[in-house]
């Protein structure tokens, strides 16, 4: 009897499942009464994990949209302060007016939580976006693109936020990835491959292509999750 391996990732675990779903839907052996209620099962906690993995996936995207936010906020602070000490009194003067909009925000802005900043940023590019500044912020042509990058990488945080609320949203299952991982992991494991190895040996004829083809689908995910291993 093959058994998925203890090292498997829950991603990894999701995709055997996910295979495995797809094998049962297409040659299942559906008159198994038994067989079918622990299938079923192992479908329930494969889409719950699918769900969990995917909100793992977008805060982690959002994350990432954040430091290269971070980055663009910075760059538009650093490139005013610096216009402030340049040899043109005109573009002296228009960094001035430019940086008491930024001080008003602060640089600490980046250390604010994801919706704060984003809120707080959306209002300064506003500022900036205003009649009042607008002959400033042209005075100075860094200044333009880099106000449009930070409304960019802003706009990405904003939509990658909302992504991540549907998701939470429709997921009413408040356990971990780790949990469901290891309950999907452990029916495949404890009931479905063991059962399907004594049936196969019992009723060859109904049972024994449709536990191969399981078992070829674990021992692919083992040998990919050993090579993983050995490659670190």
């Amino acid at each position: 009897m093959t058994s998925l391996t203890s090292r498997a990732k829950c991603s990894e675990v999701e995709t055997v499942g996910s295979n495995i779903r797809e094998i049962w839907e297409n040659r299942g052996v559906k008159t198994d009464s038994y067989l079918s209620v622990h299938m079923g099962k192992a479908d329930e906690l494969t889409s719950m994990l699918v769900v969990k993995l995917n909100e793992v996936k977008g805060d982690t995207a959002a994350n990432e949209d954040d430091l290269m936010r971070d980055m663009d906020n910075r760059a538009l602070f650093y490139c005013i302060k610096a216009k402030t000490y340049v040899r043109s009194e005109d573009i002296r003067d228009s960094a001035f007016v430019l940086k008491d909009i930024l001080d008003r925000y602060g640089l600490d802005i980046v250390h604010r939580s994801l919706n704060d900043q984003t809120t707080l940023t959306r209002a300064m590019i506003s500022d900036f976006r205003s009649d009042e500044v607008k002959g400033h912020v042209d005075n100075i042509p860094e200044v333009s693109a880099l106000v449009d990058n930070l409304e960019e990488t802003n706009n990405m945080v904003s939509s990658r936020m909302l992504e991540v609320i549907d998701i939470k949203e429709s997921n009413v299952n408040e356990k971990p990835a780790s949990v469901l991982s290891k309950e999907l992991k452990d029916i495949i494991n404890k009931v479905i491959m063991p059962y399907l190895s004594a049936m196969a040996g019992a009723n060859p004829e109904l049972y024994e292509s449709f536990n191969n083809d399981i078992t070829a689908v674990i021992k692919d995910m083992n040998n990919k999750v050993r090579d993983r291993f050995n490659r670190k």
